[in-house]
């Protein structure tokens, strides 16, 4: 009995034996069988699917064995199961993009604002600028810090790797808002929201939120043991009445930095991100309620709590 790994178009890439004394039994040991074969086929670059039925290929996943996937190691078996397989293309780390994606913000933002407020020198940007336009500076760089710093020592990614191409696309989304906002936000001619009361309330949200985000995202790594794809089903604080509290969270403090700048740029970014976000929860809600079916709480919402 053998199992073939093909492409979508039908090339057998590799047959490995499931039988024997060089049996393939679980997915990573047939994830290094056609890396041996085919040595620019690096298991991450590897997207494994097995049809089940003719329309729901399922994915094969790191850690698990063939036999979870209906592929049994019987030798008596005279049988022949496929694997299809997708090449994703040169891959770079998760933590490499995310360290780009946010590095570029938080460079962006304060260069422009020196450049628009100073001429380049700190000392005249800061005599200039409007206390309301040094508040926001100090928000957005608040921000970009600490989602750089939980990168480096918070998250712990379920995946190693993502394809190349997202480094450009993602760098391209953060770097080139940050310009948009910021040009506007630090710009000689901005002018600051009339109201104190609203840019107090909007900068209260802004800060309160960011809090919250971060505790989630604490929350969220003592889930996951380092090393481990371990998935949990998250308890306390916000997780009690939405899946993920955390986009949550960021789209409630890009509304108060809405607030606190009165600005369309700042507005168009914080939509951006909040519909992107949506989808997210949407996906990871999903997640849940499939992985965890009858244990997973039903009275939980994806984003908004009671709402959605």
């Amino acid at each position: 009995m053998s199992l073939s790994v093909r492409t979508r178009s039908g090339r057998e890439l590799v047959r490995v034996p499931l039988s024997g004394p060089s049996a393939v039994g679980s997915v990573d040991e047939l994830r290094q069988a056609l890396y041996r074969a085919h040595r620019h086929l690096c298991p991450q670059r590897q997207r494994l699917t097995i049809a089940r039925d003719a329309s729901h290929p399922v994915v094969l996943e790191p850690g698990h064995r063939l036999d979870e996937y209906g592929v049994p190691s019987d030798a008596t078996a005279d049988k022949e199961y496929v694997v299809c397989c997708k090449d994703l293309g040169p891959q770079v780390s998760w933590r490499t993009v995310f360290v780009m994606e946010y590095l570029g913000p938080l460079l962006v933002f304060p260069l422009i604002f020196l450049g628009q407020l100073g001429g380049g020198h700190v000392a005249v940007a800061l005599h200039r600028a409007h206390p309301y336009q040094t508040a926001a500076l100090s928000a957005w760089s608040a921000h970009f810090l600490k989602r750089l710093l939980e990168t480096l020592f918070v998250h712990r990614f379920s995946n190693a790797t993502m394809p190349l191409r997202n480094l450009f696309k993602n760098c391209c989304y953060y770097w080139g808002f940050a310009a948009l906002v910021a040009h506007f936000v630090c710009h000689p001619l901005y002018t600051p929201v009339a109201s104190d009361v609203q840019f107090r309330v909007g900068m209260a949200l802004f800060a309160v939120c960011e809090v919250g985000n971060g505790v989630t995202h604490w929350m969220l790594r003592q889930l996951r043991p380092a090393g481990t794809r371990v998935r949990r089903i998250p308890h306390g604080f916000l997780f009690e009445w939405v899946s993920c509290p955390n986009y949550a969270l960021e789209i409630g403090a890009w509304l108060g930095f809405v607030l606190a700048t009165q600005t369309l740029a700042a507005l168009l970014f914080m939509l951006a991100g909040a519909a992107q976000m949506a989808i997210w929860a949407d996906a990871k809600h999903r997640k849940y309620l499939r992985d965890f079916a009858a244990q997973y709480p039903r009275c939980r919402k994806r984003l908004v709590p009671l709402v959605w």
